[in-house]
């Protein structure tokens, strides 16, 4: 999609107005297909989450989805057909192995804040794996096992 002429000088405005600097005819041109280019991702992202969330309606356990997708949980790549969406998002089958039975908490499918992996506890807070899992043996530290 090409934009106007107009559309390229008000965005001119706008960039000069924001940054206090000049663009030429081919930046603008170049920096507002970008910018309408990336809002196309974003709709589209939306639009395709929307899709998913009213699917959801008719299919409340969940269901499989077509295309590669990338683990919530563990990050792991996870192939065609494979991959699982629920009201918790996207999860490879260990990782929706492990939610359904209750050893995941599914509320980290949605805060990665809300945990850390054990690589994380070494390089954030320098506690090395054995310390770790004495941790866990005494009960101080709560591992999740999928």
């Amino acid at each position: 999609m090409s934009l106007s002429k107009e559309s390229i000088d008000e965005f001119k405005v706008i960039y000069k107005n924001k940054f206090k600097k000049e663009l030429s005819d081919a930046e603008a041109s170049e920096a507002a297909n970008n910018l309408i280019g990336l809002f196309k991702i974003l709709y589209d992202c939306e639009v395709r989450d929307l899709q998913r969330k009213h699917r959801l309606k008719k299919e409340p356990e969940g269901f499989r989805l077509d295309g590669e997708y990338t683990c919530s949980i563990c990050h792991r790549q996870v192939a065609k057909s494979e991959s699982w969406y629920d009201k918790w998002g996207i999860k490879c089958p260990l990782c929706q192995k492990a939610v359904k039975e209750g050893s995941v908490p599914p509320f980290i499918c949605k805060d990665r804040n809300s945990w850390y992996a054990m690589w994380e506890l070494d390089k954030k807070f320098k506690i090395k794996h054995p310390t770790a899992r004495k941790l866990v043996r005494q009960g101080k530290l709560r591992l999740i096992c999928f």
